[in-house]
């Protein structure tokens, strides 16, 4: 490949095989080159393919601002979070991080901090994600003298959430946070306890509605299971399954969504191991 446009001595534009932008990386992969030469292959540490011309110049914009500290530690956290969730973070989804750290940094070191009004949801519905990112803040602040609050960690939870579920907008992200809210509070509300969410079934029901709430968003909808089942579940316990149907008809009138008497012998199961557990 060769140099299009250097940004610095670490960075270049390049176009690969495909024809596709991309942005290269190394250490020293530029210095002394200029336009038109061929970038040393054994330099490249990293390739980030650039889909459209509006990103190119905002990802040139950013990393020109950012020194080799803030990418080295980008790729830190990355490293870390793709390890600990069990997924890869696509090119798009490094840029966009790298963006994230790159504003997080200079708007602490500004003295600009942020509140975060779904950091209590958060850390309840996504929590290992959460403490991966307790982990990402420990690891800014043994880099920057800074002091990273909870909301911090929270703000790059979300950045996991989003890049865990490619086809997820983050609007949708956001949305399915509100969501699991609520029905908890409906489950809350309805038998008139506080949920233990330090237990085994709490975590599995979490669990259990993050997955069909991104169904009732998708508006995919349950296959179609055993009727008898239904029967003995709905007679067994009666009250987990009004709740269920409570559910139900909170997310017919929020979301157009139709929950199945499949869908609601599972939410019943989950909702009764929970409550059983909190007596």
């Amino acid at each position: 490949m060769k140099i299009v446009k250097k940004l610095n001595n670490n960075v270049v534009l390049s176009i690969n095989s495909e024809g596709k932008e991309v942005v290269v990386m190394g250490k020293g992969l530029a210095f002394d080159k200029k336009k038109g030469e061929e970038i040393p292959s054994s330099a490249i540490q990293k390739i980030f393919v650039v889909e459209g011309t509006t990103q190119q110049l905002d990802i040139s914009h950013l990393l020109l601002e950012m020194d080799n500290s803030e990418l080295a530690l980008a790729k830190q956290i990355i490293t870390l979070a793709e390890k600990r969730l069990g997924y890869q973070f696509s090119d798009l989804q490094c840029l966009m991080f790298l963006d994230h750290l790159h504003y997080l940094l200079q708007r602490l070191q500004d003295g600009l901090p942020l509140p975060n009004p779904l950091l209590t949801d958060i850390k309840k519905i996504y929590d290992t994600e959460y403490q991966v990112a307790v982990e990402a803040c420990q690891l800014i602040e043994s880099k920057y003298p800074l002091d990273l609050s909870d909301n911090e960690a929270g703000f790059i939870t979300l950045h996991f959430i989003k890049n865990s579920n490619q086809s997820n907008q983050f609007g949708a992200t956001l949305e399915s946070v509100q969501i699991v809210k609520d029905i908890l509070g409906i489950i809350s509300k309805n038998f008139g306890i506080l949920l233990d969410e330090r237990s085994f079934h709490y975590k599995r029901l979490v669990t259990h509605l993050n997955y069909f709430v991104q169904r009732v968003l998708m508006k995919e909808y349950f296959p179609k299971g055993d009727e008898f089942l239904v029967t003995v579940v709905k007679e067994r316990y009666p009250k987990s399954f009004a709740c269920a149907k409570k559910i139900g008809t909170y997310l017919d009138n929020a979301q157009s969504y139709h929950v199945s008497e499949d869908e609601l012998l599972y939410l019943t199961l989950h909702i009764q191991r929970v409550i059983a557990e909190n007596k």
